[in-house]
């Protein structure tokens, strides 16, 4: 099947996180630490109720802030949790070659592999990927605050499909839908 692109092992155990940080977002963060440092507890907050209902994959579609965000606070967890609690997260990347923004890290030093679309010659339209990526999924952990076009697909083919969505930006308790 043309859209079909497995890379979770256990579907019921994987998130897909897809978000954006624009520009303005990254510039109050750095200008107002504590708006970043609460957005931050939040992250961890979404991927600890994850991780303790037996989440440990976490999918990637994109490589921006949100994307690195989200690997660093699964870093920190990581080191957080007690040695007999403590669980390998794994952080996967399907990208396009041309997404990734200049002034970030390399992804391959993020992820426990990274997939490019075009170098390995995975032909599939937006629309298509988010399918095939949601298909390795049991929930959509999103951040569209900045009404970015492919975060809004992938949140319609999620509630079109039936997966679980968690709004980043939604306050805690009210999070899941």
């Amino acid at each position: 099947m043309r859209n079909e692109l497995n890379v979770s092992e256990d579907r019921s155990a994987s998130a897909l996180c897809v978000g954006k940080i624009g520009r303005e977002r990254r510039l109050r963060f750095l200008s107002d630490p504590m708006t970043k440092m609460e957005y931050r507890e939040r992250v961890k907050h979404h991927l600890l109720a994850l991780i303790s209902r037996g989440y440990n994959s976490f999918l990637f579609c994109r490589w921006g802030y949100f994307e690195l965000t989200v690997v660093e606070c699964l870093r920190e967890l990581q080191d957080a949790l007690p040695d007999d609690d403590a669980r390998f997260f794994h952080p996967m990347a399907v990208l396009p070659n041309d997404d990734c923004e200049e002034d970030l890290p390399d992804p391959d030093d993020y992820f426990l592999f990274v997939i490019y679309r075009d170098a390995e010659g995975i032909d599939l339209t937006e629309t298509e990927t988010a399918v095939a990526l949601l298909n390795n999924a049991s929930v959509l952990l999103y951040d569209n605050t900045e009404g970015d076009r492919l975060v809004s697909r992938y949140v319609e083919t999620a509630s079109k499909t039936g997966i679980e969505t968690l709004d980043m930006t939604a306050p805690v308790s009210d999070s899941a839908s």
